[in-house]
């Protein structure tokens, strides 16, 4: 049964910082996604049907970004990505926060690494460039929006 209430959400209002930097050029579509590598909760059920609950402690995770081609934080990412190939930890490993200002959702992590440089391709249009950034402990809390005028 719904609730009669409004709910609004805005691609413009989320917020993604790598670093102190807000990633910014975001491409049309799906610009974000965050997820965890393993599952927490996996049934095991033995051959006699005897269910055991396996609860991982994995929190490894990753961050898509998918910007425009002509976004500034592809320079911005680059040179994060080439600080950690260069083994500078110090400018190589960042904080990573996506945060839905209509609503709850938030995910975050303390130490994130750039997995690889954007693939490049270019085309007659402008292209997107995928970033993936890596972390063993993702923070993640999905949640809702918040209703019009509240």
């Amino acid at each position: 049964m719904s609730s009669g209430l409004t709910r609004a959400y805005a691609p413009d209002d989320v917020a993604v910082v790598v670093g102190t930097q807000a990633i910014t050029g975001f491409k049309e579509g799906t610009f974000v996604e965050v997820e965890r590598d393993v599952e927490t909760a996996v049934m095991d059920i033995g051959s006699d049907g005897e269910a055991t609950l396996v609860i991982s402690p994995n929190q490894a995770g990753k961050f898509k970004f998918t910007l425009q081609q002509s976004s500034p934080s592809n320079d911005y990412l680059t040179t994060v990505f080439q600080a950690l190939q260069n083994k500078d930890l110090t400018n190589g490993i960042k904080p990573v926060s996506v945060e839905d200002k209509n609503g709850s959702t938030l995910a975050s992590c303390k130490q994130g690494a750039v997995q690889k440089p954007a693939k490049v391709s270019f085309a007659d249009k402008a292209e997107g460039r995928e970033w993936t950034i890596v972390t063993g402990y993702l923070n993640l809390a999905p949640g809702g929006e918040n209703v019009i005028g509240s």
